[in-house]
């Protein structure tokens, strides 16, 4: 681990960048960080603490939530978790985070928390024991506890803190999972791109991926308990499909024009990033005739094209 200062100018602000790479002798461990910082009449001193999540630790993971669920009955997305009758307050009851053991060992939850950016206190204690057993996830909701159970074939726990449930903020927000001795263990920070009504926000291509809007990867707005195409965890990756020789051309007004080789009865999603390596962001879903108009984009900036089925 070490300390990285940017370079000293006298009209610019020191920026220290703290740099860690554990290894094996590091998990389960806490660590305290400091960094002195003297102006010439004081020294300021800042800490830090850093946790090392076990191996096992590490297969925890966010795989979904919805921050801002519908409360209109005829929208795609309402009662997401299939209540047998809908939840009074949807806009606070059905907001959900789904939690998956990607592992190969069982995990208990009991004494886990969830706790969001403006909150001092747990939005949610996982009181009671639960096994969480490999490939297989649990949902987080926004309850009331006790009423209005969901009808998901995979566990379900109400937060139960507080009378505003997990409250998600919709202009942006933080996911803070911590382990029984209050470490965290796993962090999702989002942004008001990534909270919208029309559905959840979902790991692609797995469920180690980055979060994208679930409807530009999946004719499902929502998937709780489940992977974004509806598979169970427990199901193998269903082979990617194969798009063929992806074709580029200009339009006369400069569009990009991008073509490939359809099956029928198969939907595509043509994603687009400045490099290579991304990260890609959707821009078209739903494609069934191998072929996308992009329009001319200003900057004169490279881009690059990708396209997935869904």
């Amino acid at each position: 681990a070490h300390w990285t200062m940017a370079p000293v100018s006298p009209d610019a602000d020191l920026t220290a960048t703290f740099t860690m790479r554990p290894g094996l002798d590091d998990v389960g461990n806490l660590y305290e960080v400091r960094l002195l910082a003297w102006n010439g009449a004081a020294t300021n001193t800042g800490l830090w603490t850093v946790y090392v999540p076990t191996p096992e630790e590490q297969q925890l993971v966010i795989t979904e939530f919805l921050a801002n669920p519908t409360s209109t009955p005829t929208a795609a997305a309402f009662n997401p978790l299939r209540r047998p009758k809908p939840a009074p307050r949807p806009g606070t009851n059905d907001e959900y985070i789904e939690l998956a053991n990607l592992g190969s060992a069982t995990l208990d939850l009991q004494g886990w928390t969830i706790t969001d950016a403006n909150s001092l206190s747990p939005r949610l204690v996982f009181y009671d024991p639960l096994e969480l057993a490999p490939s297989n996830a649990v949902v987080v909701y926004g309850g009331p506890a006790g009423a209005f159970l969901p009808g998901l074939d995979t566990p379900a726990v109400a937060a139960q803190e507080t009378s505003v449930g997990l409250a998600l903020n919709n202009n942006g927000d933080a996911i803070l999972l911590r382990n029984p001795r209050g470490y965290l263990v796993a962090r999702v920070v989002y942004g008001p791109d990534l909270v919208a009504p029309e559905g959840a926000m979902t790991r692609y291509p797995d469920a180690r991926g980055a979060f994208v809007p679930q409807t530009s990867v999946s004719p499902l707005p929502v998937s709780p308990g489940r992977r974004y195409d509806g598979r169970r965890f427990d199901e193998p990756e269903a082979p990617p499909a194969w798009a063929g020789a992806l074709a580029i051309a200009l339009a006369p007004r400069g569009e990009v024009i991008l073509t490939w080789q359809s099956e029928p009865g198969r939907t595509y999603s043509v994603w687009s990033a400045t490099a290579v390596e991304g990260p890609y962001t959707p821009r078209a879903s739903g494609l069934t005739d191998g072929r996308h108009l992009e329009p001319t984009s200003d900057g004169g900036m490279a881009r690059f094209f990708r396209v997935s089925a869904p």
